[in-house]
């Protein structure tokens, strides 16, 4: 299993507009339903006539209404996106980024990625991925969508080992498109994922009553994706596997093993090294997607 841990990163330029909100002032008095943009990159509404309250510390006055539309992909949120028409592009300067995590696409066709010398400007990589998937089977040619549907994922990792650059990713596409994150950082190999794992999902919908009504209806929720597997890795290295899990555990990291069966942005729930051999340990992990 590989383990895409999130680096620091620097956006150095963007085609997408940030908010159309004016920036949050502290001497400005602001009336109820003002709308601003504080410096997370949220964008919150006034609840009350206030001055001098800095949104993000005082929820009693500042509703967040979300994420800019131009860093949505960056923030944990699978089931927001930054928007655009047909096409955008963000230059990332991030040390050391060695794979490349994009999710929750919409109508993305292709996605071009360009690692960039910092030192020369020297492009060290440029390939294109396509986001469409062709049909699966016969029955799906002929009944379903003739291109198959599009990859809600793509994965890349990169091939020349240059630290010191900047990543320039363009995504194109039909109509708006969407991406809901963007994933960029550094890869660590955690053992191999033995074949029986689990992939399964949880629902966050719920049972609401109307009290006056009576009627009982099922309110839909969003859903995440867990994974329960269980890893080999040679015992002597079981104490060292140990703290590169603790070390990632309470970070949003993306999941994924070598033949990219499977893939989840998530968390580590728990965890286990049951040493049952001097050659060879079971490292037992639970990992729940993020919303």
């Amino acid at each position: 299993m590989n383990i895409l841990k999130p680096s620091d990163y620097t956006l150095v330029s963007s085609t997408v507009a940030d908010s159309a909100y004016s920036a949050w002032n502290s001497a400005t008095a602001y009336a109820i339903g003002a709308n601003v943009v504080y410096t997370n990159h949220g964008e919150y509404r006034a609840l009350t006539a206030n001055t001098d309250k800095t949104p993000s510390d005082n929820p009693t006055d500042w509703q967040f209404l979300g994420t800019t539309n131009r860093w949505r992909l960056f923030d944990q949120f699978l089931n927001t996106q930054t928007t655009a028409t047909t096409s955008m592009q963000y230059v990332i300067d991030s040390y050391d980024v060695q794979a490349i995590f994009i999710g929750n696409l919409t109508n993305i066709t292709s996605v071009r990625i360009e690692v960039i010398s910092n030192i020369d400007s020297s492009i060290l990589e440029d390939v294109t991925l396509s986001a469409s998937r062709e049909a699966k089977d016969w029955y799906e040619y002929f009944f379903g969508t003739l291109s198959g549907g599009i990859y809600r994922t793509l994965l890349y990792e990169r091939t020349t080992l240059d630290r010191d650059v900047s990543v320039r990713v363009t995504f194109s596409g039909a109509g708006t498109i969407g991406i809901g994150f963007l994933i960029i950082g550094t890869k660590k190999h955690i053992g191999y994922l033995q074949w029986g794992f689990s992939l399964s999902s949880l629902d966050y919908s719920t049972v609401i009553t109307d009290t006056a009504s009576g009627i009982t209806y099922l309110n839909k929720g969003n859903s995440v994706k867990l994974l329960t597997g269980t890893t080999f890795i040679p015992t002597n290295l079981s104490d060292a596997c140990y703290d590169d899990l603790v070390e990632i555990q309470g970070i949003p990291a993306v999941f994924y093993d070598s033949l990219e069966s499977t893939r989840v942005y998530g968390f580590i729930k728990k965890f286990e090294l049951p040493i049952k051999s001097p050659v060879e340990t079971l490292v037992q992990i639970d990992i729940q997607g993020l919303l």
